[in-house]
């Protein structure tokens, strides 16, 4: 009797796990637009299209305005393209969301290269 109940449960087990395997096949994988944006924003940095990654970050910055990474992403490409006062917004809106180290150290820098320039 035990390998009888063994092989059933054996066999339910199997017809489960092919069902799982048979859905997840025939359902498409889309990578999410959140992904692919700010792979866009990384590109256009790499690519030293600061105005295009300006742009593509703050379209996400719109849709994700509580991402701590997004801003700090912002914050960066303004610092590299001068725009200091665009960058301090965004370094501080990245710590008020996710008050890290990095991010206070970020915020602190770029506050303390606004304060050099006046």
């Amino acid at each position: 009797i035990g390998v009888a109940v063994f092989l059933v449960f054996g066999i339910l087990a199997a017809i489960i796990a092919e069902r799982r395997v048979d859905k997840e096949l025939s359902e498409p994988v889309l990578p999410t637009a959140t992904a692919a944006s700010w792979g866009e924003v990384d590109r256009a940095v790499r690519e030293g299209d600061l105005g295009k990654a300006a742009e593509r970050g703050e379209a996400m910055i719109v849709k994700m305005p509580g991402y701590p990474g997004g801003h700090e992403k912002l914050g960066i490409v303004y610092l590299s393209a001068g725009n200091l006062k665009k960058g301090e917004e965004h370094f501080a809106e990245a710590y008020r969301l996710l008050p890290t180290e990095s991010n206070r150290q970020n915020l602190e820098a770029i506050r303390k290269r606004i304060g050099a320039q006046k």
